[in-house]
């Protein structure tokens, strides 16, 4: 990808960078399959070229996901990874310092790194035995672009221990604001009120005010692009609407609301031989459930993937080198739980998910139709997308539930890539 080339909203971001010497905040929200991820690199190569970073620092909230950053966008560059348990040949950087410059870390790695306790020296901290060094993550993170990837995982929780990993993640995102490193955070579906709360809560009170650019890929006059029209007034941003691109335009979606997951299964089974069928649990005992049944129906496990966040290390590697084999061929069924949302990346035809919140379901509606043939076959076929009720809709509150479903019905043919 080069500079000429980025997404829309990502360049006017690039653009904002620029103009203020990288000490405006830019906050891009579109959709998935936009092309964010893959554009930091890119964006960090224009910002270099011009002597305002050395570095890029790409945080995300899963261990899922910085290794498919990597294995996707960064291992081309030559780039490393800090994370527990990196991806088998990937070159470990605790202290974010890295010949290449391009790191992919975890937000709690690189939590602990700005909070002056390196990763690296941890046990030594606890222990007393060291002080811990912690001045050179602190240099590679002022040096350097740092992203903040998928803010709504990192936002969403508003009680319990999620509560104070959004204390945390609001006070490091405080700290970057009033050393005005350069910085961009990125996401498809925060909800505007989320993101105002999060600016405003950031907002450093001493030092210069730092300029706040939000680039959202939203139809203007959209409930939501009205939202965040009022959050950006109260909240004093910049605020720039872009069109979506024209190669995730023209899609129909076929959307629809069913009871119970027999009859869903069964007909997810019999689409996986003609494509690459999706079908998400909002837990793991049900993923597997919906497994074990799938190769009943099946009658072979060949064309069948299960993933889940408790899958032992050398599992998730087998899984999905199954599910890379299965993208290949163009068909088979991936049965996942909301790990997908953000740590796999699937490009299926159709998705199959139990009800969920809204920003749930954009995220795993948004593994339909990516890209490639997947995404001509949808244009012709168009996309489909059925949402399982099933009455118990836990972990998530039935109340947010309820309501999703409830928008859906109301919303009549939904544009899940610009909801």
């Amino acid at each position: 990808m080069q500079a000429q080339q980025l997404p829309e909203a990502v360049e006017a971001a690039a653009r904002g960078l620029l103009a203020t010497g990288g000490k405006a905040l830019q906050v891009v929200v579109a959709p998935t399959a936009y092309g964010k991820t893959r554009a930091s690199p890119v964006l960090q190569g224009l910002l270099r070229s011009r002597g305002l970073v050395y570095g890029l620092v790409h945080v995300a909230p899963l261990r899922s996901l910085v290794a498919s950053i990597y294995r996707s966008h960064f291992q081309a560059y030559g780039g490393a990874v800090q994370m527990h348990e990196p991806p088998p040949g990937a070159p470990r950087s605790p202290y974010m310092l890295h010949r290449s410059g391009l790191i992919a870390t975890t937000l709690d790695s690189f939590l602990w790194n700005l909070y002056r306790f390196p990763v690296a020296e941890l046990a030594k901290i606890q222990d007393r035995l060291s002080m811990g060094h912690y001045y050179p993550a602190l240099l590679a993170v002022h040096s350097s672009l740092v992203v903040l990837d998928e803010a709504h995982m990192m936002l969403s929780e508003s009680s319990g221990a999620g509560a104070r990993g959004v204390e945390a993640f609001t006070a490091a995102l405080s700290y970057l604001r009033l050393t005005m490193n350069p910085l961009t955070v990125e996401t498809a579906t925060l909800h505007p009120s989320l993101l105002g709360q999060a600016l405003q809560r950031s907002r450093p009170s001493t030092g210069e005010e730092q300029p706040v650019e939000v680039h959202a890929v939203a139809e203007p006059g959209t409930v939501y692009s009205e939202e965040l029209g009022r959050a950006a007034e109260r909240g004093g941003w910049s605020l720039t609407f872009h069109q979506v691109p024209s190669r995730l335009q023209g899609l129909r979606w076929e959307t629809r609301i069913v009871d119970g997951w027999t009859r869903a299964l069964r007909e997810a089974v019999s689409m996986a031989g003609e494509g690459l069928v999706l079908v998400v649990a909002n837990t793991v005992a049900r993923a597997v459930e919906l497994y074990r049944e799938a190769i009943r129906l099946m009658g072979d496990a060949g064309r069948l993937v299960l993933l889940h966040g408790r899958l032992a290390t050398r599992d998730r590697g087998e899984a999905e080198e199954r599910l890379h084999r299965l993208a290949a061929e163009g068909r088979g069924l991936v049965v996942a739980t909301q790990v997908v949302e953000a740590g796999v990346d699937v490009n299926a035809w159709a998705v199959y998910t139990e009800a969920a919140p809204v920003e749930n379901l954009v995220q795993r509606a948004g593994r339909a139709c990516r890209r490639g043939a997947m995404l001509e076959r949808c244009r012709r076929h168009g996309g489909r997308v059925t949402i399982v009720d099933t009455g118990d809709p836990g972990p998530y509150p039935r109340a947010e539930v309820g309501e999703a479903l409830r928008l859906v019905e109301g919303a009549g043919c939904v544009d899940w890539r610009s909801p």
